[in-house]
């Protein structure tokens, strides 16, 4: 985890923000995120994206706020539908 920690430094001296994946499986209808305890102490905010029968759909999850909206995914990019 010391790359984690040297990476989380980089970004706040820098004040510059990094996005770091991470593989989350489903076991008994439960999501179980790889490494989630090691890799949460040094994230801020969570960006869950999945698919719904309404499209895409974003949640910001953070301390301070959590944020939820649907989405398309278009040669621009993500794009937001409200």
């Amino acid at each position: 985890m010391k790359y984690m920690h040297n990476l989380s430094s980089i970004a706040i001296d820098g004040k510059i923000p990094i996005i770091v994946t991470n593989i989350v499986r489903t076991i008994n209808k439960h999501e179980k995120e790889n490494l989630e305890e090691s890799i949460s102490m040094y994230i801020h905010t969570k960006i869950k994206l999945s698919k719904n029968n309404n499209g895409y759909s974003c949640q910001a999850i953070s301390p301070f706020a959590n944020k939820q909206f649907q989405y398309t995914i278009t040669s621009k990019g993500l794009t937001d539908q409200s």
